[in-house]
């Protein structure tokens, strides 16, 4: 796929998450523009160009309602991704913007954290590349090329993780089938 061709995402931030989704955005074959901290005119001047989507993760709240604010009012819906702590914001932002996807940091690394504990004993055998921040839904793909399915799971699973990692698995399944 040429670089021309290639869907482009605008990441909004400055926080280690935000270079770790450029990072796989372009693992995924997506071009990038990343903005650490920009102003409305630079947003503006991006936009003016063809883009897939654009994801926000800020450490403020306000930031982000704002980010995502002005990214709608200059390209009205455009596929939107951002993260918000307080779920009251999530809830009014959704009601403004229905094209925004509404995560909180929580909901994105309590799965990670689950699979790393679960599937720690596997990774000593696992290639390096497959080491890659163990984020969401992206850890279990790899688990699974590396034949570790649901008989090898329960096997080494205690009954202190066993239910949130069989939560984990199903909702990693269920997204890597959609996704």
């Amino acid at each position: 796929m040429s670089p021309e061709s290639r869907p482009t995402t605008l990441v909004i931030g400055d926080l280690e998450a935000t270079r770790l989704t450029c990072e796989l955005l372009r693992q995924d074959g997506r071009a990038t523009v990343h903005l650490a901290a920009p102003t409305d005119r630079q947003i503006a001047e991006v936009l003016g160009s063809p883009m897939h989507s654009v994801v926000v993760i800020v450490h403020s709240d306000v930031q982000a309602l704002r980010y995502v604010l002005v990214v709608e009012h200059l390209q009205p819906g455009i596929r939107l991704v951002t993260t918000v702590f307080d779920r009251t914001v999530a809830e009014q932002l959704l009601r403004v913007v229905p094209n925004c996807t509404v995560t909180s940091p929580a909901n994105i690394s309590a799965p990670a954290i689950v699979a790393a504990q679960v599937f720690a004993p596997y990774a000593a055998d696992m290639p390096a590349h497959d080491h890659v921040a163990v984020m969401g839904t992206w850890a279990m793909p790899a688990w699974r090329r590396h034949g570790l399915g649901r008989q090898r799971r329960e096997e080494r699973r205690g009954p202190a993780v066993g239910e949130c990692a069989e939560a984990t698995a199903q909702a990693a399944g269920a997204a890597a089938e959609t996704g």
